[in-house]
């Protein structure tokens, strides 16, 4: 069984850090540090009545890079998602034009007027 990070906290077994945590009075986002030089509210402390949860532990510098780095890449995802159905949108549309294009192409009879409307469509498409 896996232990919260309250069971753990309570056991001594918390891993050194930041932690945020809910105190008897509700107050969340109130952060503490463990270590083994500083174990400010260890559960024998006098503050650590206050503390009736430990919700987890305060992302690092290299972690907030991260997520920021992420965010980043996730905006130049969707710029490039967008970029791509743009150009299919595009690209779909000349394919329409050059489909009606060459059946008119096919139905002319010989090099007449109509094949060369219908290659001159076609040639507009590029």
């Amino acid at each position: 069984m896996i232990k919260t990070y309250t069971e753990q906290w309570r056991d001594g077994t918390l891993p050194k850090g930041l932690y945020y945590t809910r105190s008897s009075s509700g107050h969340k986002g109130f952060s503490f540090h463990t270590g083994s030089k500083s174990n400010m509210f260890s559960p024998y402390d006098k503050m650590a009545h206050q503390v009736e949860e430990v919700l987890g532990p305060v992302p690092g510098y290299m972690d907030c890079k991260g997520l920021i780095y992420d965010s980043i890449n996730l905006a130049d995802a969707r710029k490039r998602i967008d970029e791509l159905v743009s150009k299919t949108e595009q690209l779909e549309k000349k394919l329409e034009i050059s489909t009606k294009a060459l059946k008119k192409y096919e139905s002319a009879s010989g090099w007449g007027r109509e094949a060369f409307l219908a290659l001159k469509e076609m040639e507009g498409v590029k």
